[in-house]
């Protein structure tokens, strides 16, 4: 099967470096070709430095880091962060990108939880990685995916698991009651109430059983747990 290509990002801090060495180890034992980028931003340089020099002097000092890295799989590109990922995202058909959560300025995760996350996650069309600069290896043994059901939902889940074919995945659909808090105030019965809670949860776990089915992959490894919450930091943690 040939190698799937995969692409890191850094910014040249030091949490970064972190963050390719966990990379490089991730994409030897996974069988990945790992691709390195850093996109300048323009208008910090002007004219005094072209981006070819920029990319000669950067590979250089990255070499020097990590000497089995190859000039062919560095990528210095001069532009806006998530146009210039997306091209090469596509150019080189990239399976998966991943981002550490550090930077000079502010960290790859700040902005993916700010401004700049929805640009970044609609230009791209696969899977991104955010990756602690942690001394952990890169382990996949289980994938929980929070999933909506889409049509996207499916590509997504499909990219992961030729990713990762022998990690388990499970995929998680919450769904809420509406007015479920209301439904007193409405004039239902305690009765009432809970036949459309139980017909709201069925309809939930048809939708999901369909969609598990419409993936076709077949695989024991796939499951689906369905259930009635919302879909914040604490719970998806529980």
């Amino acid at each position: 099967m040939p190698s799937s290509n995969i692409l890191v990002t850094t910014d040249f801090s030091p949490k970064s470096f972190e963050v390719i060495t966990k990379t490089i180890d991730f994409a030897a034992r996974y069988g990945f070709t790992l691709h390195i980028v850093h996109v300048v931003e323009k208008r910090f340089f002007g004219e005094l430095h072209t981006i070819e020099e920029i990319k000669k002097e950067s590979f250089a000092k990255l070499k020097a880091r990590f000497t089995l890295l190859d000039t062919s799989h560095y990528h210095c590109e001069q532009g806006a962060l998530s146009t210039q990922i997306e091209a090469l995202v596509r150019k080189l058909d990239i399976k998966m990108v991943l981002l550490g959560n550090s930077g000079e300025r502010s960290s790859m995760l700040s902005m993916f939880l700010g401004s700049s996350t929805k640009s970044i996650v609609r230009a791209l069309h696969v899977p991104c990685l955010i990756v602690k600069s942690n001394k952990e290896h890169l382990e996949f043994h289980k994938i929980m995916i929070p999933t909506d059901l889409s049509k996207n939902a499916q590509a997504n889940v499909k990219n992961i698991h030729a990713l990762f074919p022998q990690a388990r995945i499970e995929l998680l659909y919450s769904y809420d009651v509406p007015f479920e808090g209301r439904l007193s105030f409405y004039g239902f019965s305690q009765t009432q109430a809970l036949s459309f809670q139980n017909e709201i949860k069925k309809e939930a776990l048809d939708d999901a059983t369909k969609f598990l089915a419409a993936l076709h992959l077949g695989d024991e490894r796939v499951s689906i747990t369905v259930q009635n919450m919302a879909l914040d930091a604490s719970s998806f943690l529980e």
